[in-house]
């Protein structure tokens, strides 16, 4: 009975959490002033995945409090992308870190966040 409570508890507690971040960013930093990025965030568990323009990307959370949420993405080879969720603002930013790139852009773009079905 112990063991059943549990359960419930934790995929009670994983629900309160689930929520999909869309966003949308200006890729003027990158020479395309007229061109625009287009993202969702989706919490799936303990991770977030990231959708848009053709990629899919699953992000680790490194950090999250009551102010945003950290997400990092590492590679095979000396990389990182991060992306910082902003709660308070509905904001996100994006950046890309590499030993062999060296002309790292940040992408800042606005959110908005959709809490999924289901959750309490």
């Amino acid at each position: 009975m112990q063991l059943k409570i549990s359960i419930l508890v934790c995929l009670i507690s994983m629900n309160l959490h689930a929520e999909t971040w869309s966003c949308i960013a200006s890729l003027e930093n990158f020479g395309m002033p007229k061109e625009y990025a287009v993202n969702s965030f989706e919490r799936v568990g303990d991770t977030y995945m990231k959708r848009g323009n053709s990629v899919n990307k699953s992000f680790d959370i490194a950090q999250e409090t009551e102010e945003f949420i950290l997400l990092t993405k590492t590679y095979d080879y000396p990389g990182i992308l991060v992306s910082i969720l902003d709660k308070k603002n509905k904001t996100y930013q994006e950046s890309y870190v590499s030993l062999n790139y060296s002309d790292s852009k940040i992408v800042k773009g606005f959110c908005k966040v959709i809490p999924d079905e289901g959750t309490l």
